[in-house]
């Protein structure tokens, strides 16, 4: 009854697993023919690999190609390929088959995050433990992408404040830089632009990321302001 966010909601339903592998699957992302088959075939070949992602297919057809993060890239090793997959830095939240043994053991997602980068965050930490994750390109999936909430002013603000607040918390966790003046400079200026055009969606953009920055750097729990920012919550 109650929105909990991506991650939490995620664990609970790993919590209630009892099979070797979980897949967790957007509400607007579909597998083609086969895709779950390829990926199961590689899983059980590759005992080291906690985290397995197909081919994704966006909307218009192109493909998907986020394959490291910068929260990730520190730590991967790309060694142990094959022609059924290959060893990459970051796993798509959107689409992916977890062993539930490393997912486990690694935590599940992060429960302090409410919305984005938990993906990159649960990718590092299996990086961390040593884990594995591959791309098996025959594998294809694909997702639709910003189409399980409405594209209001407030909800472009909501999504963007969690976006900025949750890159800082990844970024301080794993021993990033978290504060960049000029990308504040940045959002300040695009956020005046805005406001001076008339692009009202434009800013609540800009105003949701210094909002959430701000939140993070002041130490706002993103579990206490979930979607209420645009009720006056800051």
């Amino acid at each position: 009854p109650e929105n909990l966010g991506f991650g939490l909601a995620n664990n609970a339903g790993l919590a209630l697993a009892d099979t070797p592998y979980v897949l967790f699957l957007n509400p607007d992302a579909t597998l083609s023919p086969g895709c779950l088959d390829a990926l199961l075939a590689v899983a059980e070949r590759r005992p080291e690999a906690a985290l397995l992602v197909p081919t994704i297919l966006k909307a218009n057809g192109e493909r998907f190609e986020k394959w490291s993060s910068p929260v990730c890239d520190p730590v991967f090793r790309a060694d142990g390929s094959d022609d059924a997959a290959r060893p990459i830095a970051f796993a798509s939240g959107a689409v992916v088959l977890a062993r539930r043994e490393a997912i486990s053991a690694v935590g599940g997602f992060d429960p302090a995050i409410f919305l984005y980068f938990e993906d990159d965050d649960l990718s590092r930490r299996a990086l961390d433990r040593g884990w594995r994750i591959l791309h098996v390109p025959a594998a294809m999936a694909r997702h639709v992408g910003n189409v399980s909430s409405p594209a209001t002013e407030r909800m472009t603000e909501v999504k963007h404040w969690h976006l900025a607040w949750s890159e800082r918390h990844v970024r301080k966790k794993h021993g990033l830089p978290v504060f960049s003046r000029w990308r504040i400079g940045e959002t300040l200026v695009k956020l005046g632009w805005a406001r001076l055009m008339g692009n009202r969606h434009e800013a609540a953009k800009q105003s949701g990321l210094l909002r959430g920055t701000r939140a993070a750097l002041r130490g706002v729990a993103a579990q206490d302001v979930r979607d209420r920012i645009g009720e006056g919550v800051s």
